[in-house]
């Protein structure tokens, strides 16, 4: 009877454990299954006037935070930015820099060209070197 009584106390002691550790289990989940953090993601397309895809464009926060995105083939862009940031600092060569506020999460830009940064081109060259030696493209040019 000794045996019996010893074994229905280890089970019983099991059972309290095994749900002890169950109830901390689901707990765990439930509190992981919250947003702890204060982040948000922003993601979008960037165009050109033409609504031409735009590689290579620089997308940032505005304020405090220091990372950045850039643009894939297609103008794509996903940036992680804190709950407070209102605007977003979008950035390319031959383009005007414009702030973008954020309306929602998925944002479509359209950068306006930057008409005063490539104005005029200026090429400079001045070497001598036999027609034979040369590797590449020969032109005369003659003045405007």
């Amino acid at each position: 009877m000794e045996n019996g009584f010893k074994k229905h106390h280890v089970i019983k002691f099991k059972n309290n454990i095994m749900k002890k550790l169950l109830s901390l289990l689901i707990v765990t989940l439930i509190l992981s299954g919250f947003k702890t953090d204060d982040s948000k993601v922003v993601s979008g397309y960037v165009f050109d006037n033409q609504q031409t895809p735009l590689p290579g464009v620089i997308v940032k926060a505005k304020t405090g935070q220091k990372n950045q995105v850039i643009t894939d083939a297609n103008g794509y862009f996903r940036i992680t930015v804190s709950q407070k940031e209102k605007t977003l600092i979008v950035a390319f060569l031959g383009f005007l820099t414009q702030e973008v506020k954020i309306t929602n999460n998925e944002l479509k830009v359209i950068l306006k060209p930057d008409q005063t940064s490539l104005n005029e081109v200026i090429i400079i060259g001045c070497a001598t070197q036999k027609r034979a030696d040369l590797t590449g493209a020969v032109a005369n040019m003659g003045s405007a």
